[in-house]
């Protein structure tokens, strides 16, 4: 069947079957890149955010209520400031928790019984929280101090290792929903490098045979031209038509002009004995017999040079075809050059989502070390000016005292040792705030990193780009060289037509000789002798 198509329904075919696989190719690519994004958009609203609330959550517990009600309860704050920042912190702790419960679903069941159990913990602390509410209200300073130092600590601690458990559960969630992901992108290019390596073996399969019939036909024709041009040729045999393409209508031509000159030779071969006998008549001819050889010379003359043009238009045809196969070899070459490109794009997409990963690590340190920090310092400023507060009156009672204010003296310097720790503490909080500065100044070098990366993968696509359309005008390029083909068919046809016409006239002169030769008899020795000659000639040629 693949024989019966013509040369350029072939290259069609094929240009066709190239395109679909680029296309192909293309789409499975931007298929991945797709699901890839779905996937990090995915995991960043269902996984990452719900930690970061839960982590508010865990801080406004731990830090904003329970601060606010141990101030409260040593006096560093009024009773009406640390209500109004219990009172925030609730809100807080409200609307992240609504955020929280809204955006969870289709969560496992683990999950959500670790849920339940959160938010009674949580309603139990609210309700916990009224008591503290109501101290503060009424400014009862040893209710609320005895509140701090028996239920804070029982409050913050369930909530805040329940909300840890919770985080663990989610990020192995997320790791689990990562390990799909990447079991998924691997299929994704498993069957990607199937389709690219079936279309290379494809394409080089349909031009290896492509080329294999054009030349194989071509070869036989050039083959049996040699033969005619030394003078010994076999018009017996054909040339077999191995396919319907303009290859094989050329055969065709060229076996229906063998058979014409296999009819005229054998023509010729039979009346040799008829110009024998006839050779006493020729004399009264010989002039008109000299004219009709002389136009035989002509006429073989003309034969020669169709035959050259024939000759010369198939080398042509060689060289045509020759430059189709470097076309077919360079766009292979382009096809590989467009894997590779592929492949680098593939490594870049990874570079880009370990930056992504890395940012994202770091900018969650900045934010844990930034919020201890803010409430840290304020609760040291504060200590440290009660600390002083009691030195003071420590040293000014034991003076009062005297002698029973020995006491007091050794508290006054039990606190002053307390305030110097404070001061060793503030000295490592600096350093915090330093190691803090330096995440930040990764994060921003690391975001650098990401950005070049982009840019450079972007450049990659460009390259890509240049290539495909340089693979285009590859193919375009074969439309003039098989044009080149056509014309060439087309002077052999011309050609085998002047053939025709030569010996059309070759026959008429036959008969003129032969008419004259029938009216000569003063030379019938010199037409017997070339009549001899002619049959020696004709008779190197084998016909049927």
């Amino acid at each position: 069947m693949f024989r019966d198509l013509t040369i350029r329904t072939r290259m069609i075919f094929l240009l066709i079957i190239s395109s679909v696989l680029l296309v192909g190719i293309g789409y499975l690519g931007l298929r991945n890149m797709k699901s890839s994004n779905q996937n990090l958009v995915s995991v960043y609203n269902e996984q990452i955010v719900p930690i970061r609330r839960l982590k508010i959550i865990a801080d406004k517990y731990a830090i904003d209520i329970a601060g606010a009600i141990n101030r409260g309860a040593n006096g560093l704050t009024t009773f009406a400031e640390a209500l109004e920042q219990l009172n925030k912190a609730t809100l807080v702790v409200e609307r992240q928790w609504d955020l929280y419960t809204t955006s969870q679903r289709n969560i496992p069941d683990e999950e959500d019984d670790i849920i339940q159990e959160l938010y009674g913990l949580m309603e139990m602390a609210n309700g916990s929280l009224e008591n503290a509410r109501h101290f503060l209200r009424e400014g009862d300073m040893i209710g609320l101090t005895l509140y701090a130092m028996d239920d804070v600590g029982n409050l913050v601690t369930p909530i805040s290792s329940k909300i840890s458990h919770l985080i663990d559960v989610k990020l192995d969630r997320t790791k689990s929903l990562y390990e799909m992901s990447m079991d998924s992108y691997q299929n994704q290019k498993n069957i990607a490098l199937f389709v690219i390596l079936f279309g290379i073996a494809l394409s080089v399969s349909v031009c290896s045979t492509l080329i294999r019939t054009i030349n194989k036909s071509l070869l036989q024709v050039t083959e049996k031209l040699e033969d005619l041009a030394t003078g010994d040729a076999d018009l017996t045999k054909r040339i077999p038509v191995i396919s319907k393409d303009e290859v094989g209508k050329l055969s065709q031509n060229f076996n229906l002009v063998l058979d014409k000159l296999n009819k005229l030779v054998r023509g010729i071969q039979t009346s040799g004995g008829d110009l024998n006998f006839s050779a006493e008549k020729m004399a009264i001819s010989s002039q008109s017999l000299n004219k009709t050889v002389k136009g035989f010379g002509d006429f073989t003359f003309e034969v020669v040079n169709t035959t050259k043009q024939i000759s010369s238009t198939s080398v042509d045809l060689l060289e045509t075809m020759n430059d189709v196969s470097k076309v077919a070899s360079n766009t292979a070459q382009l096809a590989i050059s467009g894997q590779s490109s592929l492949s680098e794009m593939k490594e870049n997409m990874s570079k880009m989502e370990e930056s992504s990963n890395s940012i994202a690590v770091k900018l969650a340190v900045i934010s844990d070390k930034a919020a201890s920090i803010n409430h840290v310092l304020f609760a040291i400023f504060k200590v440290a000016e009660r600390i002083n507060l009691l030195s003071f009156n420590a040293s000014i009672e034991a003076e009062k005292a005297g002698e029973y204010g020995k006491g007091f003296s050794v508290v006054a310097r039990e606190i002053r040792r307390l305030a110097d720790q404070t001061r060793s503490a503030t000295t490592d909080i600096g350093k915090i705030v330093g190691d803090m500065k330096g995440a930040v100044s990764e994060g921003v070098k690391e975001v650098g990193n990401f950005s070049e990366e982009v840019t450079d993968y972007i450049e990659h696509l460009r390259g890509t780009t240049k290539q495909l359309v340089q693979i285009i005008r590859e193919v375009q390029n074969l439309g003039p060289q098989f044009e080149k083909v056509y014309h060439g068919m087309q002077d052999q046809a011309e050609g085998a037509v002047l053939i025709e016409n030569s010996i059309v006239e070759l026959s008429d002169g036959a008969k003129v000789a032969a008419k004259a030769v029938s009216e000569t008899e003063q030379n019938i020795l010199k037409v017997k002798q070339s009549a001899s000659d002619l049959q020696e000639e004709v008779g190197r040629y084998k016909v049927r």
